[in-house]
């Protein structure tokens, strides 16, 4: 929220959840097409973390997958001092690992459980069963925390690639777009690495370590 509210104050225009039904190119722009118009621009950003359909050739890179995540009720005083500083933030070598981190100084999310993503249909007990899970193990790690209750649980979806790197930059496929796809990282790190990187095509100044993410790189 805090970088859209930044872009906005520098002339973006947010429309969020407009459906693209579909992309078109010729030799020096690009339309994106919505159910009620289109637009026209040199450049297109496509940063969807995975390939939608509308890109579907791009996604024989990817192996999907969902990870989960939650949030725990208000955790009483006398237990959050068991817990770890407020500035940690905990990842363990489990397979998959979980990340563990205090939120609002009052409440742990923790994030794991990751698997191959799948149906839609099943997504919502999905998401249950791996919340309890979830909470299952972080009172093993952390005993004080048993009978805590869960305020929310969720999914992410995310593309694993072949090197465990993201793709980052343009396609020869689909001129005047840029993609960002593969991105499995738990921060803003990867995020920023992709935006830095798609500056730099879009100005003409890319760096030959950008080489490294591009889908030319196999």
């Amino acid at each position: 929220l805090g970088l859209a509210v930044a872009a906005a104050a520098r002339g973006a225009r947010i429309f969020e959840r407009t459906a693209v039904r579909r992309v078109t190119f010729g030799r020096r722009n690009v339309e994106v097409f919505t159910a009620h118009g289109h637009i026209r621009a040199s450049r297109v950003v496509v940063a969807t973390g995975v390939p939608t359909p509308l890109y579907k050739p791009l996604a024989r890179h990817f192996w999907y997958r969902t990870a989960y995540l939650a949030l725990t009720a208000q955790i009483p005083a006398k237990i959050r001092h068991l817990v770890g500083t407020r500035a940690s933030i905990l990842r363990d070598a489990a397979t998959p690992p979980h990340t563990i981190r205090w939120v609002h100084g009052d409440r742990l999310l923790i994030a794991g459980a990751d698997t191959v993503s799948g149906p839609p249909s099943t997504r919502g007990k999905t998401i249950v069963q791996r919340t309890g899970q979830l909470m299952y193990e972080l009172s093993t790690l952390y005993p004080d925390m048993s009978g805590i209750q869960p305020a929310y649980g969720w999914d992410a979806a995310y593309g694993r690639t072949n090197d465990g790197l993201p793709f980052i930059g343009p396609h020869r496929n689909h001129p005047h777009q840029l993609f960002a796809f593969g991105d499995s990282s738990t921060s803003a790190t990867g995020a920023y690495l992709a935006s830095r990187i798609l500056l730099r095509h879009h100005l003409g100044e890319s760096e030959p370590a950008d080489a490294h993410f591009a889908f030319t790189r196999y």
